[in-house]
Order: structure tokens, then C-alpha cells, then sequence
């Protein structure tokens, strides 16, 4: 079955659930204890996963050159459940700010840097305006890519 993976966070994350659902799609929505999630879909990361995640998170933030070692608790576990998005994916669609002409900001960063460490593969930033919005869309492995309409 295709799966939507999700951080279930506000805007993006939401609209991509919502679309998913719309169309018959799975979706995980990727939390930990403590998370507040609008989602209902959430998966609930154990404390395992989530040090699994931040290892993954460690190795990036050097190519990303951030500062998140010294960040909250509730920080770390946000960006670890990054992880989990591209952990199983095989298409990752982003929304967000480009930082350089290879990173996007944010948590968005960490995991479409993720996708780049641990796949392998080349991500594209192509910036498209749409009802004045620039969106980011990175796509990774594009054999499963599906556009959705309305």
C-alpha cells in the first residue's frame, strides 16, 4: 500500500496527510511522547527509535554545519523523527526555505539532508510558484511519484 510519512506537524505535513487520505493512501504520522499532534494517524517513536533517529541526525548536522548537540530534549526528538520520514520512503516532497543552493532550513532540512546521507541519491531543489507560494519540492527516487488533483 502507499504510505504518506509525515512528521504530522501544522501546514505542510497536514495538507500532505489530508491529500494522501483523500486518495486511498496509508499515512504514518511519526510522534513521540509529549508531541502534541493534531494528527490521527500519529505512530508514537520509543525512546530507542528515537536515539536510532538522532544518529542519523548527528551524522547530517555536520553537513549541514548546525548547532542542534546543544538543542532541548523536546528539539532533538523533533528533528530525530525526521528520520523515520525517509527512513521508508521512496519519494520524499518537501515544503520550505531554501537555505543554500543544496539545503533547505528547518527541521525540512534535516530530513531532505537525511535523504541525501543515507539513500544516496541526488536531491533536486526546483522552485515552483504556485497562488504566490514558493514551494520546495525535492524529489528523491521518482519511480513511485504521483501528482495529485483536485
Amino acid at each position: 500500500m502507499k504510505t504518506c510519512h509525515s512528521g504530522g506537524a501544522p501546514g505542510a505535513d497536514t495538507i500532505f496527510e489530508l491529500e494522501s487520505l483523500k486518495h486511498k493512501y496509508k499515512v504514518c504520522a511519526y510522534s513521540f511522547k509529549g508531541h502534541n499532534t493534531k494528527s490521527n494517524n500519529k505512530i508514537v517513536l520509543s525512546d530507542n527509535e528515537l536515539n536510532e533517529g538522532f544518529e542519523h541526525i548527528k551524522k547530517t548536522n555536520k553537513r549541514l554545519n548546525r548547532n542542534i548537540l546543544n538543542a532541548a530534549p523536546y528539539t532533538k526528538n523533533l528533528i530525530a523523527r525526521d528520520w523515520f520520514q525517509v527512513k521508508y520512503a521512496d519519494t520524499i516532497f518537501a515544503v520550505g526555505n531554501i537555505e543554500t543552493p543544496s539545503t533547505v532550513q528547518g527541521g525540512t532540512g534535516y530530513a531532505c539532508s537525511c535523504a541525501v546521507d543515507e539513500k544516496n541519491q541526488f536531491i533536486s531543489l526546483n522552485k515552483m510558484i504556485i497562488n504566490g507560494i514558493i514551494m520546495i519540492i525535492n524529489q528523491i527516487n521518482l519511480k513511485s511519484m504521483k501528482v495529485f488533483q483536485n
